[in-house]
């Protein structure tokens, strides 16, 4: 009689930044091995540590008096942090189907105004499918304003992740590194960008 090997049917999709996503389709290309095996494989052996290395770094330095527990934890939040903020600018992740319309991730967004000598723009985003895909991690030379006219979006900023309902608004800073995910297939949005 075969090993068989036990699978546990999942409760919610894990939902993963849009680079990690590449880098699992890039490495799904280079083995022919499934989104599935290649994660699965992954998480077995992180998992299967009983500490991560970056746990075992903080316990010798507090250990050694070298830094504080608060220190190590604030200094780790600020790692994740940069690692999820490396980001590319917004514009290179925008896929133009027609005139002033793009895609990014689940998203269709249609600039509504744009003017570069007052330094402004108006765009509607509007949920092209219920797949939750990310825009990807980015940033804007100018700050963002986001207004939930329907659905939720979901936004990763700064390492925190934060929902916005209807009618609620998020001011994003200039430079901050950010990425939104439609969580409704009737998710709609109005953003504005000032230089």
């Amino acid at each position: 009689m075969g090993c068989e090997e036990e699978t546990v049917p999942a409760r919610k999709h894990l939902v993963l930044d849009y680079d990690i996503h590449q880098k699992l389709r890039r490495r799904k290309r280079e083995t022919g091995l499934t989104l599935r095996q290649i994660g699965n494989s992954v998480l077995r052996c992180v998992l299967s540590q009983p500490k991560l290395l970056s746990d075992r770094i903080g316990e010798r330095l507090v250990a050694t008096h070298r830094i504080t527990q608060e220190e190590y934890q604030s200094l780790l939040s600020a790692v994740i942090a940069e690692l999820s903020n490396e980001a590319v600018d917004g514009q290179t992740l925008l896929k133009e189907v027609e005139p002033g319309t793009y895609t990014a991730g689940s998203w269709k967004i249609r600039e509504l105004s744009l003017d570069d000598a007052a330094e402004h723009g108006l765009a509607e985003y509007a949920a092209r499918d219920a797949r939750r895909r990310s825009t990807g991690t980015h940033i804007h030379r100018w700050k963002e304003i986001l207004l939930v006219l329907s659905g939720e979006v979901l936004v990763m900023m700064g390492g925190e992740h934060r929902l916005v309902g209807p009618t609620q608004t998020l001011v994003i800073p200039a430079g901050t590194a950010h990425s939104k995910i439609p969580l409704t297939r009737e998710t709609r949005a109005l953003v504005v960008f000032l230089h």
